[in-house]
């Protein structure tokens, strides 16, 4: 079965704050997001890849006219970026985003997809969330998951044929006293039984 996977407007934005890990070098801070990845027979191809550079500051990257087998369009890209006050408080954030997504020849589809992955430090408190991250119209296999802008419940599981997708797959760790703390997303997963995989709207940050 052939697949095809159309994508209209695939952005990606990442900022990325330098915090301690500049300030006292007691901590590191981490950023990444991937707008699209596609693993087909053993090979992964990306679009729109950003990673906060060594030492703090922001990256951003976006995708235009996306073209590979069996995948045919994306165009379009939008950055924006954040900052940390002077006392080396502040957040990273990573956001990856896609619009008009259209995965296996109409199996999954959404107008937009938003992934935000944030944690905050403040003094010895560490918080991270995915707040702000939805997605918009979405549809998986004829029915309709969310109308408008909506957030799936954390890691939901659907069946479709030759898989299963999971939706806003969530993964968070630290936090507690003085830890660090990580957190990513992924908003769209596709799991598939030959053992390809798509992945739309991921992104990480990390505080440690």
């Amino acid at each position: 079965m052939n697949r095809i996977m159309q994508l209209t407007g695939v952005g990606l934005l990442l900022v990325a704050v330098p915090l301690a890990a500049q300030k006292t070098a007691s901590r590191t801070v981490n950023g990444s997001s991937i707008a699209v990845s596609v693993k087909s027979n053993g090979a992964i191809s990306q679009f729109a890849v950003a990673a906060m550079p060594v030492g703090g500051g922001q990256a951003s990257d976006d995708a235009a006219n996306v073209a590979m087998p069996q995948l045919t369009s994306a165009s379009t890209a939008a950055v924006t970026a954040g900052e940390a006050d002077a006392d080396g408080l502040g957040s990273q954030q990573s956001v990856a985003t896609a619009s008009n997504v259209n995965l296996l020849n109409g199996l999954i589809t959404a107008d937009r997809v938003v992934g935000i992955a944030s944690v905050t430090m403040n003094g010895k408190t560490i918080a991270g969330d995915v707040d702000g991250s939805v997605i918009t119209n979405l549809v998986v296999n004829g029915t309709p998951v969310s109308s408008g802008d909506a957030m799936p419940a954390a890691n939901t599981r659907m069946n479709i044929p030759g898989g299963y997708v999971v939706l806003n797959e969530q993964t968070m760790s630290g936090g507690h006293g003085n830890q660090g703390m990580s957190v990513s997303v992924r908003m769209i997963h596709v799991y598939l039984t030959t053992g390809d995989e798509i992945v739309v709207g991921s992104a990480s940050s990390s505080i440690q």
